[in-house]
């Protein structure tokens, strides 16, 4: 089982280190200092798991994951931050990453993650790509309503181009839409319909600023059948339109 670190401070790096070799399962560990150094080491071997700090030098580690997605698209990336902004959770959720660690990190907490990566890897493996963690508990989601937020913002994060709403996501995950909505509300602070416009937007400011693309044709990259309605949002989250703002 091959993992990566990357993360510029070395104590970190050692620490880590020291947890997982607490773990009954032995790694093939590389490190690397930088992002610009992870996008060489993993360019030369492919991991299975990769931790990453988001702030590294050469480029940050959320860049260096969108750089690689193609290449390493069956790794499971882990990003460690000292920064808890949702922001940054929202654009590594984007990216397909499976979980953020804030720093220091807690020892119990990486041994959790590592161990639901670890059964992702087992269940792709078996054939069942995509298959999460939860899968093993379907008849009890109740039971774990922190897990169950965690694998709904995953499943946003993944599939908020759709038409994509909190039916889709409590179907998907086997629960009802109010169990959901209550829980995501209850451990995020946000609501889930918020949530899933956030990254919809987010990424509509990327798009936009696409050479020879109209608000049009993004309104409907992202799920949304009215433009008016999609354009209303934009500009009550970031105060102009979205034409103005291709226009600078």
């Amino acid at each position: 089982m091959k993992l990566l670190i990357a993360d510029d401070e070395q104590l970190v790096r050692f620490s880590i280190r020291d947890i997982l070799g607490e773990i009954p399962i032995v790694f093939d560990i590389a490190e690397v200092g930088s992002g610009t150094g992870l996008v060489e080491q993993v360019k030369k071997c492919v991991p299975d798991i990769a931790l990453v700090d988001i702030r590294m030098p050469g480029m940050s580690g959320l860049q260096a994951i969108e750089q690689l997605s193609r290449i390493a698209s069956n790794t499971k990336w882990i990003i460690l931050s000292g920064y808890s902004e949702f922001e940054y959770s929202r654009s590594a959720l984007r990216l397909g990453v499976i979980d953020y660690l804030l720093k220091p990190v807690d020892p119990e907490e990486l041994k959790k993650t590592l161990g639901r990566a670890l059964d992702i890897i087992a269940s792709e493996t078996r054939g069942e790509p995509g298959a999460l963690e939860l899968d093993r508990h379907r008849d009890q989601p109740r039971d774990m309503p922190e897990l169950l937020v965690r694998h709904a913002q995953i499943v946003a994060g993944r599939r908020f181009c759709e038409a994509l709403g909190v039916a889709q996501i409590a179907e998907e995950l086997k629960v009802t839409p109010n169990y959901l909505s209550s829980m995501f509300k209850k451990y995020t602070g946000e609501s889930l319909t918020s949530y899933l416009t956030g990254l919809r937007l987010e990424e509509a400011r990327r798009r936009l600023m696409e050479p020879g693309i109209c608000v049009k044709e993004v309104a409907v990259s992202l799920g949304y059948t009215s433009s008016r309605h999609f354009a209303r949002l934009f500009r009550e989250k970031y105060g102009l339109s979205p034409s103005d703002y291709q226009l600078g």
